[in-house]
């Protein structure tokens, strides 16, 4: 099932998650290039956060909906982190189907910042099943979501996607 989330859709569930993030404190926000920037740029408007960075990462073998397999390979190709000496982060995607993507970004900041480093993580749908049974099920215990899915099941498409499934 192909789901089109619409401007007022993704607000609704934006906003849930300011509502869970309120009353935490992060020095940084990371936002994950493509589909987890526009929620990285709301949550930090909304939670007055202003230090922020991005990664660029890639799953999909396409753009094609559930064109996504947890065998496929995840490619970090390029990251843009502040200058800074962050103690908490917050890092921000669309969709957590697999839990590998967080998993890897934690590797590579605590590289970048040290081991003391606090890692939290936020994301609009949560495929909470497929994390908690794969080796990354670990990241949902400081993982905030708005919806839980079957990502088998259902794709999103967001608001901002302008590709031939979005017209489907």
């Amino acid at each position: 099932m192909i789901r089109h989330l619409s401007w007022d859709d993704f607000e609704t569930l934006a906003l849930s998650l300011v509502e869970q993030l309120r009353d935490k404190q992060y020095d940084l926000i990371l936002g994950i290039a493509r589909g987890g920037l526009p929620l990285s740029v709301y949550l930090s408007h909304k939670l007055e956060m202003r230090t922020f960075g991005t990664l660029l990462a890639k799953k999909t073998r396409s753009e094609e909906a559930f064109a996504l397999a947890r065998q496929d390979r995840l490619v970090i190709s390029d990251y843009i982190l502040p200058s800074c000496q962050p103690r908490s982060i917050l890092v921000i995607d669309d969709v957590v189907a697999y839990g590998d993507l967080f998993s890897s970004v934690e590797t590579l900041l605590h590289t970048h910042y040290g081991p003391e480093l606090h890692i939290s993580y936020a994301t609009l749908f949560l495929d909470k099943h497929q994390v908690s049974q794969g080796p990354f099920g670990s990241i949902l215990n400081t993982l905030y979501y708005a919806e839980n899915i079957d990502n088998s099941r259902i794709w999103i498409v967001f608001p901002w996607e302008n590709t031939p499934q979005a017209n489907q």
